[in-house]
């Protein structure tokens, strides 16, 4: 189509500058052409990679979020049955641990120091005088409470971690 479109205008006269001109005219607008249809190209690619991204997204969304509500559901009963269970052996103490039962346990100091030491974590200075001395006012059915209080908590929190690491589990994994 180019050189026809020469072809017609080499009778004319035309100023020696004209030609390279319209070589550059043809240049520009052919460059600009390019230009647009590559950007429509490069747009066409980005909305459709965006679109992708997003469905996987809303895909992964879902399905965690349906484990979620599967561990919800699972679990959160679970946790309220350990709870009361914890509960009532709390309130059996007093049947199975008598007070004549509690008053003839000493329960002296130093157990009472390696508790709390092995509760908080914390070392607690304790008088190596006073270890055998009976601890005042904690007795035997003090003691059998406070276990059976401590591994209903336990119970409870592995129930939420194993609640946990299904959701963690059922994460998407990063691309390495």
């Amino acid at each position: 189509m180019l050189p026809t479109i020469f072809k017609l205008l080499q009778p004319l006269a035309w100023p020696a500058w004209v030609k390279p001109a319209l070589y550059l005219a043809l240049f520009v607008a052919y460059s600009a052409t390019c230009f647009v249809k590559g950007m429509q190209y490069t747009d066409a690619r980005w909305e459709a990679e965006t679109a992708a991204a997003k469905l996987v997204q809303a895909t992964e969304f879902v399905r965690v979020e349906s484990v979620v509500e599967r561990v919800k559901y699972q679990i959160v009963p679970q946790i309220q049955v350990v709870e009361k269970q914890a509960k009532t052996i709390v309130k059996k103490v007093p049947v199975y641990v008598p007070e004549t039962a509690s008053a003839q346990c000493i329960i002296n100091r130093g157990f009472v120091w390696l508790h709390e030491e092995a509760r908080s974590g914390v070392h607690i200075p304790y008088d190596s005088a006073r270890v055998a001395d009976a601890a005042p006012g904690i007795g035997l059915a003090d003691v059998a409470t406070t276990v059976a209080t401590n591994y209903g908590k336990f119970r409870t929190m592995k129930l939420q971690c194993q609640g946990l690491l299904d959701i963690v589990k059922s994460l998407p994994q990063g691309k390495h």
